[in-house]
């Protein structure tokens, strides 16, 4: 038991030094940002995403001109999906902690790859 007391009194001795560490502030201020975005963002695309679903629940939201207006309500979910991610993403990369999916990575190389052994083999053939 006096272990975890040591422990959690070393913890809080430490907490001001820690929260006042540029790192700790910077990455703090990140977080905040991040949850602001995330919330702005996703609480726009529920909003939409009930107005589709409240539409669809009628007969006349399946009449053509509302089937337009349900098609540039889903493209606005995808753009402020788009806008979130990008703003998220640009925000963990300033503090070095921003996700890279390895996979997306390797089909880009792969796709260049193929491309130009592609070429390759339409450069030959045509000699």
């Amino acid at each position: 038991m006096s272990n975890t007391n040591t422990v959690a009194k070393s913890v809080k001795t430490d907490e001001p030094a820690i929260a006042n560490h540029p790192r700790f502030k910077s990455l703090e201020g990140v977080v905040y940002d991040v949850d602001a975005m995330s919330q702005s963002g996703f609480d726009r695309i529920e909003a939409i995403a009930k107005l589709i679903s409240i539409s669809l629940e009628s007969p006349s939201g399946y009449f053509p001109p509302h089937i337009s207006t349900i098609s540039h309500a889903m493209d606005a979910i995808r753009a402020i999906a788009e806008e979130a991610s990008n703003c998220i993403n640009s925000r963990a990369e300033e503090v070095g902690c921003n996700y890279v999916d390895d996979g997306i990575k390797r089909r880009f190389d792969a796709e260049k790859l193929g491309k130009q052994q592609w070429q390759n083999i339409l450069s030959g053939s045509a000699s």
